[in-house]
């Protein structure tokens, strides 16, 4: 007597509910993980690219930055070509890594500020930590245009503490979803 051998080639079902769901979770992961090294990346970016511009202004100026406009201070390729996409002419519009505006701005001789507008409670909280240690002065407004309540992180007329990473928090979500960030130095 013959035997017929009946063997169907495939996938069981419990095989492929197995695939889809590590699928899935690979994918939950992705969308959950990834937004956070972006705006961790974007944060680092922009912190190196304050820096830069402190020292492009302190070496290009010296002590003589006032009345420098931020059309003045780009056509001195002041700015990082990531900030202005290489345009250096005085009416390039200045972005900073997330995509907020960035001016300068200087008050009195030798002293000047790097403000930058539409800064998210995310992106502030990795923001600050990084450029808060290379700055003498560092203050939050609230509202995307400031006008708003004022924070102080850094402050050298003024006796503060220095900030710890609470007060980092506390600034960064303080009943707004967009900031101003004020950096400077004289």
């Amino acid at each position: 007597m013959k035997t017929r051998s009946t063997s169907i080639k495939g996938f069981s079902l419990i095989e492929i509910l197995l695939t889809i769901a590590v699928i899935a979770t690979i994918a939950i992961a992705a969308f959950i993980i990834f937004p956070k090294t972006t705006i961790s990346s974007q944060a680092e970016v922009e912190a190196k690219n304050a820096i830069t511009v402190m020292a492009n202004m302190q070496s290009q100026f010296g002590s003589k930055t006032a009345g420098i406009s931020t059309g003045v201070a780009n056509q001195a390729r002041i700015f990082p070509s990531n900030m202005n996409g290489g345009n250096y002419s005085t009416t390039a519009e200045l972005k900073s890594a997330w995509g907020g505006r960035v001016r300068v701005t200087t008050s009195g001789a030798a002293a000047f500020d790097l403000i930058y507008q539409d800064v998210t409670p995310e992106v502030c909280l990795k923001f600050l930590p990084a450029v808060t240690p290379n700055f003498q002065w560092v203050q939050i407004q609230q509202g995307a245009a400031g006008g708003g309540k004022q924070t102080w992180i850094r402050n050298p007329g003024h006796k503060l503490a220095e900030p710890t990473i609470n007060s980092l928090i506390n600034a960064c979500t303080q009943n707004g979803d967009s900031f101003v960030i004020a950096v400077g130095y004289k």
